[in-house]
């Protein structure tokens, strides 16, 4: 079956991606050295951004495409897609944001980022309503999550 995208949303979701990711460097960038009650608040607002941010550049991307069927989305799994997306973010950048990066940080944080990205992705292409159904390839699926984690 072939689909179509519809190149102003895909610019969209890029546009989309490079404020979300300038909006959450910028704010835990506020966080300083010292891990008090306050930094977490940082956190939160940074996790939120960036999490919200590639969240909206998936799904923007996903209503791009253009299939020849109807279409629809689980709204409650979808919203699963989200908080998966926020929550891991929110690992990541507790990882990473400390005065010293290390290599284990660095991993974990990547980590954290392919496994929100990967979840996320796969729920919300497991929230589409859609007949024929979506049928994976378990091989490409892993070879995806080792991009993810590459990417992050």
């Amino acid at each position: 079956m072939a689909g179509a995208y519809d190149q102003r949303l895909v610019a969209l979701s890029v546009v989309v991606a490079i404020l979300a990711s300038y909006t959450a460097l910028d704010v835990v960038g506020r966080m300083g050295e010292r891990r008090d009650w306050r930094c977490y608040g940082w956190l939160a607002g940074g996790a939120l951004a960036l999490g919200a941010g590639v969240w909206a550049m998936h799904f923007v991307g996903m209503i791009a495409f253009r299939l020849p069927l109807d279409m629809g989305y689980d709204v409650d799994i979808t919203s699963a897609s989200w908080l998966m997306a926020v929550v891991a973010c929110a690992f990541a950048l507790n990882a990473v944001t400390h005065a010293r990066l290390t290599r284990a940080r660095l991993v974990v944080g990547a980590s954290a980022m392919a496994a929100g990205i990967g979840g996320m992705h796969y729920t919300g292409m497991f929230a589409m309503r859609l007949h024929p159904g979506i049928e994976y390839t378990p091989i490409l699926v892993g070879v995806s999550l080792l991009i993810a984690f590459a990417a992050s």
